[in-house]
């Protein structure tokens, strides 16, 4: 987490998104290691904070769903893979049951 305050942009926010991933498998998000801010008379800060967790929640909701995206796509290739093997397998069967059946060839 040292890293998230690193001079270099792309370093500091690599460093964060590895931390929020670390946060995220304990359960936690920076705003829980912060704690809930106390508002104050004509401020927001209970509003803010409210938004933030929501925004960590949809953020938690988009990364399960791009794993659940991933994995039916892998899914789908498998099975696309399998129909063209059995395609194959099936097409083959047909061209000779059609020859036995019209050409008059017997069966080896």
């Amino acid at each position: 987490m040292a890293l998230t305050a690193s001079d270099q942009d792309g370093e500091a926010m690599a460093a964060f998104c590895a931390s929020r991933q670390m946060l995220a498998e304990a359960g936690l998000t920076f705003l829980d290691l912060m704690g809930k801010p106390q508002p104050h008379p004509g401020r927001d800060e209970g509003r803010l904070w409210d938004l933030e967790r929501k925004l960590c929640e949809q953020q938690r909701e988009i990364a399960h769903q791009k794993a659940a995206r991933g994995e039916l796509a892998r899914q789908i290739t498998v099975l696309e893979q399998a129909l063209a093997r059995h395609s194959g397998e099936s097409r083959g069967w047909r061209d000779r049951a059609w020859r036995i059946m019209w050409e008059g060839s017997q069966p080896a």
